[in-house]
C-alpha cells in the first residue's frame, strides 16, 4: 500500500517535470521515460496489492500467482530502452495486469469479501483512462481537448477508491473484533457458570460414594459403588477438559510458576496410576537418573496435567507390557529444558493417523472411540500446555508395538549444584531378576548409576545358576521363588510381593528410584551410605485423629455437598462443625460464637459468600480479621481463585471437594 501511493505521487511529479527540475534539470528527456515507467510501477503496485488486500491465494492461488507473474513482467517491460523491447508489449502488458485485477476483484465479489466493489470499480476507471489516453495519442479523439494529464487523473481516482475499499475492510474487520471480543466474554461467562453448575452436582455424587465405600459393604454393593464413582471421576475429567480447552482458547490459561521437586512430583505421579486396577497387569517404570538438580521452578499442576494424560492414555490402550517414563534435563545455566518420554507396549498408531492426534476431538479413528471412549480433547491439551510452557509435544508409534509420547517445556533449575545424595554401592555386586525385561533392566540401570557392578538373569533358571556358583551383594527378585531359600547366600534380598522366603525383604512396584533407595536402605544400613534424602517414600496413616477442640462454621446451601463435607470432615476427626445456610445466618452465628475457621460457599440466596466475607471483614460481626476464611466453591474458573482472596478469604478449595486437600488446608490455617 505505501509502494502504491508513493509510486502514483511520483507518476504526478514525473508527469509535471516538478519532481525531477531539482535532480537532473540538465536531462529532461529522462522525464518521458521515468513517467512512463512510474506509471508501470504503481500499475505493477495496485495489482500486487490487490491479490494481497483480498487474500486471492487462498480460494484461486492459480490466479494470484498469474496476476503476481503480470505485475513483474510489466515493470520489466517498461525498461524497453534497455531490453529493446516493442511498445506494443508494452500496452498488452498495461492492459493486462487491470485485467487480471478486476477477474481477481470478481472472484472476491462472488465471496462476499469486503472491499472488492471498490477495487473493481477503481481498476475499470484506470482502465478508461488509459484506453481514452492511447486513443488520444493515436489522434482518434478531438484535438480540441487536452488528454495529458487524463492518464494521471484515472490513476489518482483508482488510489482513492482502493483507499476506500481499504477503509471498508479495516472498519469490517474491527467489527468483527468486537463481536469477537463480545463473543469471548459471553463464552467465559457461560463456561464459569457451566463449571460452577456442574461441579456442584458431581460433588455430591463423588462425595457421597467416598463416604459409601467406607461402609461394610458387601462384595457385589462394594462393586457396585466402585463402578459408580469411577464414572463419576471420569465425568469430572470430561468437564475439567472442556473447561480448560475454553480457557486455553480464550487466552485465559494463567501459569503460575512455583519451585517443586521435579522428581518427587514424577514419583507421585507413577504411585498414583500404581494403584490402578489394570496397574497390576501392566509393568510401571520410572527412569530419572538424569535428573541431577530436581529442584526447578515450573507450573507444576500443569506439568502434572499433561503426565496424567499421557500416562492414562497409555494405561488406556496397553493391556500387558510396560508403560515407561523417562525424565531428562538437558542444557546449563538457570534456562534448562525437562524432556519427559512416555513409552508404553499398546495398541500402537498408524503412521497416517499420526499426523492429526494432537488436533481437538480427534482420535485415531472411530472404533477407537466405541472401544476405549474419550473426547478426543486430552492431547489437544496437553499440545498446548507444552507450547504455553514453552516446549512442544510429538508422538512416534508402530501398530501392535507401541508408542512413545515426548514432550518437553521450560524450567528454571534453582541450584545449578546437584542436590541428590545418591546411594554408594561402589564396589558391591547384584544380580536382577524379573519376567518383564524392562523392569529387570531399569533395576539393572539404577544401580549401575549408584557404582554397582548388576547384571539380570534371563529366566528363573538362569538365576538360580547363577546363585549357586557365585555370591552377590544384592539380589533383587521380581517373582517369589521359594527355591531361592535354599540357595541364596548372605546379603540383600529383596523380592517383589509377599515372600515366601524368610531372609528377603519386599520391594514394592512401581519401580522409582525412591523405592529401591528405601527397599536397599531398610535391608541393609551399613551398605548404604548415603540413602536418597530428596525422595521419600509412602508412609502409612497415623489413623483418624480426635480434633474435636477446634469449631469450624460451614457455610453450604445445598444439602447435598453439605453432607459430604460433613463427612469428610467427620472422618478426619473434625466432629465439632456447625452449619450455617447463606452468608445472613453465617453473620447471625458469627456475632454470638467463637469459630476456629470459616468454610465459605460462593453463591448461596440472600448474601453470597464474597459479600458476607466482605461484611466480616469489615467488622459487621465483630473484630474477626484473624479469623481463616476458607472458600469452598463448584466456581473453578481461571480468576476465581484471586476474587475469593481479594475479598478478604485466606484460601481456596474447588468442589469436587479432594479430601487430602480439605485436610491439608485445615492444618495450614487453624491455630496450633
Amino acid at each position: 500500500g505505501f509502494l502504491l501511493v508513493s509510486s502514483a505521487m511520483m507518476t504526478s511529479l514525473s508527469h509535471s517535470g516538478l519532481g525531477f527540475q531539482s535532480v537532473w534539470p540538465e536531462s529532461p528527456e529522462l522525464n518521458p521515460f521515468l513517467h512512463r515507467y512510474t506509471v508501470a510501477f504503481t500499475l505493477a503496485m495496485a495489482g500486487l496489492f490487490t491479490i494481497e488486500f483480498l487474500c486471492i491465494k487462498q480460494f484461486t492461488p492459480r490466479l494470484e500467482a498469474c496476476t503476481r507473474f503480470a505485475a513483474i513482467f510489466l515493470m520489466a517491460v517498461m525498461l524497453y530502452p534497455i531490453f529493446k523491447v516493442a511498445p506494443a508489449i508494452g500496452m498488452i502488458a498495461y492492459m493486462l495486469v487491470p485485467i487480471l485485477t478486476l477477474v481477481c476483484a470478481w472472484q472476491a465479489r462472488t465471496r462476499h469479501i469486503v472491499g472488492a466493489d471498490p477495487l473493481g470499480i477503481s481498476f475499470i476507471i484506470f482502465l478508461a483512462s488509459l484506453v481514452g489516453s492511447s486513443a488520444a495519442a493515436m489522434g482518434w479523439l478531438p484535438e480540441e481537448y487536452n488528454y495529458d494529464y487524463l492518464l494521471d487523473l484515472g490513476m489518482v481516482i483508482m488510489v482513492l477508491i482502493m483507499a476506500r475499499g481499504l477503509a471498508l475492510q479495516l472498519t469490517n474487520q474491527s467489527l468483527i473484533s468486537a463481536v469477537t471480543d463480545e463473543s469471548i466474554k459471553a463464552k467465559s461467562l457461560f463456561f464459569a457458570s457451566m463449571s460452577h453448575e456442574l461441579r456442584t452436582p458431581i460433588n455430591g455424587i463423588l462425595g457421597m460414594l467416598t463416604l459409601l465405600s467406607k461402609e461394610k459393604l458387601n462384595d457385589a454393593q462394594q462393586k457396585l459403588a466402585d463402578h459408580a464413582k469411577s464414572s463419576a471421576v471420569v465425568l469430572l475429567e470430561l468437564v475439567n477438559d472442556i473447561l480448560d480447552f475454553s480457557k486455553i482458547e480464550a487466552g485465559k490459561l494463567d501459569l503460575e510458576p512455583i519451585a517443586f521437586n521435579v522428581i518427587e512430583l514424577l514419583e507421585e505421579v507413577i504411585e498414583t496410576f500404581a494403584y490402578q486396577k489394570k496397574a497390576q497387569q501392566i509393568e510401571l517404570i520410572l527412569d530419572t537418573r538424569k535428573i541431577e538438580q530436581p529442584n526447578i521452578v515450573a507450573d507444576p499442576g500443569r506439568l502434572r496435567q499433561i503426565l496424567n494424560n499421557l500416562i492414562s492414555n497409555a494405561m488406556k490402550f496397553t493391556q500387558d507390557g510396560e508403560i515407561e517414563v523417562q525424565a531428562q534435563l538437558l542444557g546449563t545455566g538457570a534456562k534448562q529444558e525437562l524432556l519427559i518420554s512416555v513409552r508404553d507396549t499398546g495398541i500402537g498408531i498408524s503412521a497416517e493417523q499420526l499426523p492429526r492426534l494432537f488436533d481437538i476431538f480427534t482420535q485415531a479413528d472411530q472404533s477407537t472411540t466405541r472401544k476405549y471412549g474419550g473426547t478426543g480433547l486430552g492431547l489437544s491439551i496437553a499440545r498446548q500446555l507444552c507450547e504455553l510452557l514453552g516446549g512442544s509435544i510429538s508422538a512416534t508409534s508402530r501398530p501392535d508395538v507401541g508408542s512413545v509420547f515426548s514432550f518437553s517445556i521450560t524450567v528454571e533449575v534453582q541450584d545449578l549444584q546437584p542436590t541428590q545424595n545418591l546411594p554408594d554401592l561402589l564396589g558391591q555386586t547384584a544380580l536382577i531378576y524379573d519376567p518383564n525385561r524392562a523392569a529387570a533392566k531399569a533395576i539393572m540401570v539404577y544401580l549401575r548409576h549408584w557404582g554397582c557392578k548388576a547384571r539380570f538373569a534371563s529366566s528363573k533358571r538362569q538365576l538360580l545358576e547363577d546363585l549357586q556358583h557365585n555370591f552377590f551383594d544384592i539380589v533383587i527378585c521380581g517373582d517369589d521363588l521359594v527355591e531361592i531359600s535354599s540357595i541364596h547366600k548372605p546379603g540383600i534380598l529383596l523380592v517383589s510381593g509377599i515372600s515366601g522366603v524368610p531372609q528377603a525383604r519386599p520391594f514394592r512396584k512401581p519401580i522409582t528410584a525412591s523405592r529401591l533407595c528405601a527397599a536397599l536402605t531398610k535391608a541393609a544400613e551399613p551398605v548404604i551410605t548415603a540413602p536418597l534424602a530428596s525422595m521419600k517414600s509412602i508412609e502409612p496413616s497415623s489413623g483418624k485423629q480426635q480434633l474435636s477442640h477446634y469449631r469450624l462454621l460451614l457455610v453450604e446451601d445445598n444439602f447435598i455437598n453439605t453432607e459430604v463435607a460433613l463427612g469428610i470432615l467427620e472422618d478426619y476427626g473434625y466432629d465439632n462443625v456447625e452449619l450455617a445456610e447463606n452468608g445472613q445466618e453465617a453473620l447471625d452465628r458469627l456475632r454470638s460464637e467463637h469459630y476456629d475457621l470459616v468454610l465459605m460457599d460462593c453463591q448461596m440466596p440472600i448474601i453470597d459468600g464474597y459479600e458476607a466475607t466482605r461484611l466480616i471483614r469489615s467488622g459487621e460481626a465483630g473484630d474477626l480479621s484473624t479469623l481463616p476464611i476458607i472458600a469452598m466453591t463448584a466456581n473453578a474458573m481461571q480468576g476465581d481463585r484471586e476474587k475469593c482472596l481479594a475479598v478478604g478469604m485466606n484460601d481456596y478449595i474447588a468442589k469436587p471437594i479432594d479430601p487430602d486437600k480439605l485436610e491439608r488446608t485445615l492444618h495450614n490455617w487453624l491455630p496450633s
